[in-house]
């Protein structure tokens, strides 16, 4: 394999679309440990994710689901309306 995937098969990156009619349901809560185990069960040593920094609803989830802030891009995605959003790197030990 490339030197890039050696160095960084240990961590697995995480996504999960946001849908307002769900919200509430503790479906992320479990899709996210859900994944963290199947993780671990691949191998992998952490989960990561990027969320926008207003985000806040978003970023309790993930807290409490034991994920922490580990950097940030100032203005890292740029909305349709021309706004820009900072991004939150976000990391979970498995």
């Amino acid at each position: 394999g490339s030197p890039v995937r050696r160095t960084t098969r240990h961590r697995g990156p995480m996504g999960i679309p946001r849908r307002e009619e769900y919200w509430g349901l503790e479906i992320g809560t479990a899709v996210i440990g859900y994944l963290g185990e199947l993780g671990k069960q691949l191998g992998y040593e952490q989960m990561e994710m990027i969320m926008v920094a207003e985000n806040e609803r978003a970023g309790a989830l993930y807290r409490k689901c034991g994920f922490a802030e580990c950097g940030r891009q100032y203005r890292g995605m740029k909305f349709d309306d021309g706004t820009y959003h900072d991004e939150i790197l976000m990391v979970k030990m498995l």
